[in-house]
C-alpha cells in the first residue's frame, strides 16, 4: 500500500511500480459543506492529471476514470470543465482507457434525509427534470467490466428506475417517516448566488452552479441493476444486494 496525496506529484513516485490498470473515482466531494474552498479544477483535475502521468511512467496498461454524464446544460460548468480535461488528458496520454459516466449515484441524495427529518427540502426549478440515479455497486462493476475490454470506450450508467426530481425528494421523506413539505427556489436565483460566492468560496459557488443547472435538467444514461433508490433511503444506507452490470449493456451504450 502507498499513500500519497494526488495533488502532490511528488508522493505519488514509485506508487505504481508493478501495476497492470488504474481505476480512479478521486475527486472533491459535490457538497454544500466543504471546509477546503479549492475549485474543482484544483483538486479533481489536478490529482487526476497527477495520476495519468503516474500511470504513464509505470507503463500502465489501462486507465479507467470515473466521471459523470454530459449534457448541454451543464458542460460549462467548472465541475464539468474539471473531469472533462481528465479525458482530454486520457486521450491525449496513449494509454488504453475508460470512461466511465455514472448518473448522479444514490449517496449524492443522502443530505435529503436529515432535511426531509427537518419538515423541509429546498430543491431548483419545478422538480419535474427527470433523472435515473445510481447505486455505487453498479458503478463499481461497471468499472471492473471496463478494465475487461479493450480500447477507449465511454460507459453511461444509470440506474434501473427514472424519477423525477421531486419524486426523489418524497422517498427522503418516506425515509424520515415526515410529512412533504417541498420549496422550490428559482434556478437563475441559484446561478446568481455562485456567481457572488465564487470569489470568497470558490468550491461552494461551482457547487451551487452544478446543483442548480444539473437539478433542472433530465440527466439519464441506460439502466444497470435492480439497486433502487427508495430502499437506499429507506434502510440507512444499507447497499442492497450486487448486481452485475453486463457486458453486453456496456458494449450497446459505447
Amino acid at each position: 500500500m502507498v499513500l500519497g496525496d494526488a495533488t502532490d506529484p511528488a508522493t505519488l513516485i514509485g506508487a505504481m511500480d508493478g501495476v497492470d490498470a488504474v481505476v480512479s473515482c478521486l475527486g472533491a466531494p459535490m457538497a454544500f459543506v466543504a471546509s477546503d474552498r479549492r475549485s474543482f479544477s484544483n483538486v479533481d483535475m489536478v490529482a487526476n492529471l497527477n495520476l495519468l502521468q503516474a500511470a504513464q511512467q509505470a507503463e500502465v496498461r489501462r486507465f479507467v476514470y470515473v466521471s459523470l454524464l454530459m449534457r448541454p446544460s451543464w458542460e460549462q460548468t467548472e465541475y464539468a470543465r474539471a473531469h472533462e480535461a481528465v479525458v482530454q488528458g486520457l486521450r491525449d496520454s496513449g494509454i488504453s482507457h475508460a470512461v466511465v459516466r455514472p448518473t448522479g449515484m444514490f449517496p449524492i441524495f443522502d443530505p435529503f434525509v436529515p432535511m426531509a427529518r427537518r419538515g423541509v427540502v429546498c430543491i431548483p426549478g419545478s422538480g419535474q427534470a427527470r433523472t435515473n440515479p445510481v447505486h455505487p455497486r453498479e458503478v463499481a462493476h461497471a468499472c471492473v467490466a471496463a478494465l475487461e475490454q479493450t480500447g477507449n470506450l465511454s460507459v453511461p450508467v444509470g440506474g434501473p428506475e427514472v424519477l423525477t426530481r421531486e419524486e426523489i425528494v418524497r422517498l427522503a421523506f418516506v425515509a424520515a417517516g415526515r410529512k412533504p413539505r417541498i420549496v422550490h427556489l428559482p434556478r437563475w436565483a441559484l446561478v446568481a448566488c455562485a456567481f457572488l460566492l465564487r470569489p470568497v468560496h470558490p468550491r461552494l459557488a461551482e457547487v451551487t452552479d452544478f446543483t442548480a443547472r444539473a437539478l433542472t435538467a433530465d440527466f439519464l444514461a441506460p439502466t444497470a441493476g435492480t439497486l433502487r433508490l427508495g430502499d437506499y433511503l429507506g434502510d440507512g444506507r444499507t447497499p442492497g444486494p450486487s448486481m452485475m452490470v453486463a457486458t453486453e449493456r456496456i458494449e450497446e451504450t459505447t
